[in-house]
C-alpha cells in the first residue's frame, strides 16, 4: 500500500525535476499547505506542484508515472565483506596519525615505527572527536620523544660504582709502579754522579707515567 507521505527524492522523481529544485520550493514556502506531521503529503504535494506549473506539463507527468511503473525494481547490491587486518591500525586512525604527526617525528625511525603507531592507534580508539584525537597524538609523541632522550642520556652516563672501581685500580697501579722504583734503580745508581742519578731518576719516572697513561685505557 502506498504511503500517504512522500519524500523530497520521491517527489522529484514523480514530477520530473531535481531534488534540489524541490528543496528550494520547500524553503520558499511553496509546500507549506502540503505538510502534515512535518512530512509532505503525497497526493497533495504532487497535485500542488502541477497546479503551479504550466498545464502542458501534465502529459510529461503521466509519461513519467508510466515509465516508473514499467521499470523493474533495482536490486540492492550486496555489501562486500571486509576482511579485518589483525594488529594494524584502522585506516581512519592511520590517516589521523600520518596527518597530525610532526615531520621531525616521522624522520626519526626510532620513534615513528610500527610498534609505536599501533600503540597510538589503540589510544585513538578512545577519542570522542577529531580535536581529542589530535591532542592524544601530540601528547603521545611528546612523551615518546622525552622517553627516547632519557634513554640516550642514560647510555652516556657512567655508572657510579664502575667509576669508583676504575679510580681504585688506577691508584693501585700507580702505587705499585712507584714503589718498585727504588729497588729497580738502586743498583743502577751506585757510584754515579749527581747529574747521572738525576737523569736516571727522571727517565724512570717518565717511563712509569707513560706506562700508567696506557694502563688507564685498559680500565
Amino acid at each position: 500500500m502506498e504511503s500517504k507521505f512522500i519524500t523530497q527524492t520521491e517527489l522529484s522523481r514523480e514530477v520530473g525535476v531535481s531534488k534540489a529544485y524541490i528543496s528550494k520550493l520547500i524553503k520558499n514556502g511553496e509546500f507549506d499547505n502540503c505538510i502534515s506531521e512535518g512530512k509532505l503529503l503525497r497526493k497533495k504535494s504532487i497535485s500542488h506542484f502541477y497546479d503551479r506549473q504550466n498545464p502542458t506539463r501534465e502529459p510529461q507527468r503521466l509519461s513519467n508515472s508510466q515509465n516508473k511503473k514499467s521499470q523493474p525494481t533495482p536490486t540492492q547490491p550486496q555489501p562486500t565483506q571486509q576482511i579485518a587486518q589483525p594488529n594494524l591500525p584502522e585506516p581512519t586512525q592511520q590517516s589521523q596519525i600520518d596527518q597530525n604527526t610532526p615531520k621531525e617525528i616521522k624522520d626519526n625511525i626510532s620513534l615513528y615505527n610500527e610498534a609505536n603507531k599501533q600503540l597510538l592507534a589503540s589510544y585513538l580508539s578512545t577519542a570522542k572527536n577529531s580535536s581529542q584525537a589530535v591532542q592524544i597524538i601530540d601528547t603521545f609523541w611528546r612523551g615518546k620523544n622525552q622517553e627516547l632522550k632519557h634513554l640516550q642520556d642514560i647510555k652516556e652516563l657512567i655508572n657510579k660504582q664502575d667509576a669508583i672501581n676504575n679510580v681504585a685500580k688506577a691508584y693501585t697501579i700507580a702505587k705499585t709502579k712507584l714503589l718498585s722504583l727504588p729497588n729497580s734503580l738502586a743498583p743502577l745508581l751506585a757510584h754515579k754522579s749527581e747529574a747521572q742519578i738525576q737523569t736516571k731518576l727522571s727517565d724512570a719516572i717518565y717511563d712509569a707515567l707513560e706506562e700508567l697513561s696506557h694502563a688507564g685505557d685498559k680500565l
